[in-house]
């Protein structure tokens, strides 16, 4: 779910002119029920496109950082004293390999390596500054317009990200 914060802007105004006419609509027919219920549940509904946006810039943010990490020991083992290119071949990062592009017998300059690593690095650390300034403008949209609801789903969701493995279920999945 891929939701731009300006179409997140352009709802929260346009439910906060639909509030207003409504509250204008109210006074004049008298029929707080009617204005009330729907109030609710598009409140209700913003706090989740935003609860699923936080979702998102976290998920992107976790796979920012994983990327972020592998360039940054790409970069330590190519500054290491003359690193020789069959060695770094064996080199992993988690199960995959670390240097995929020296597998096959291809021949590659460190050098080149090194500066490609630093440009992803560069390029890596300004992806996630612009996440994690995207993840703070939803979280100050999700207080500014309903403090409340958005501060308990975001608590929620803590509690459903963080909660402690089961042993026997990680048993059967590792099976």
């Amino acid at each position: 779910m891929d939701v731009r914060l300006s179409n997140l802007l352009n709802s929260a105004e346009r439910m906060l002119k639909d509030k207003n006419t409504s509250s204008a609509d109210r006074k004049t027919t008298g029929k707080e029920a009617e204005w009330t219920a729907p109030a609710v549940q598009d409140t209700a509904e913003f706090t989740n496109q935003l609860t699923g946006k936080f979702q998102t810039i976290q998920t992107k943010l976790s796979e920012l950082q994983s990327q972020l990490t592998k360039e940054q020991m790409r970069q330590a083992v190519l500054e290491e004293k003359s690193p020789k290119p069959d060695e770094l071949i064996n080199v992993l990062f988690g199960k995959e390999p670390l240097f995929p592009e020296l597998q096959g017998n291809a021949s590659v300059n460190l050098e080149d390596l090194k500066k490609t690593s630093q440009t992803n690095i560069l390029a890596l650390e300004t992806q996630i500054r612009s996440k994690e300034v995207e993840n703070e403008n939803v979280v100050a949209l999700g207080m500014i317009h309903n403090s409340g609801e958005f501060s308990k789903a975001l608590k929620d969701l803590g509690s459903v990200s963080f909660r402690p493995l089961n042993e026997n279920s990680v048993q059967k999945l590792i099976q």
